[in-house]
């Protein structure tokens, strides 16, 4: 399953991050996005291009396309 796919107020962890390239990948892990975290869906905005995720009590705003990247549980 991919994070894109959640809908809000879903909670999931992050299983895999090897589809996004490096350079985001290191930018996500800096803001405690990262493989094994636990991410909650709060809300879909810009017609549900982006989608706002919440981990560690952040919350922290990706594109769809990133999030079809990331696979979770």
């Amino acid at each position: 399953m991919q994070l894109s796919e959640l809908e809000i107020g879903d909670t999931t962890t992050i299983c895999s991050m090897d589809k996004i390239e490096t350079k985001f990948r290191n930018r996500l892990m800096d803001i405690g996005v990262y493989e094994g975290a636990d991410v909650t869906v709060v809300n879909k905005m810009a017609f549900g291009k982006m989608i706002v995720i919440e981990v560690d009590d952040v919350e922290v705003c990706i594109r769809k396309s990133d999030a079809k990247r990331i696979d979770c549980k």
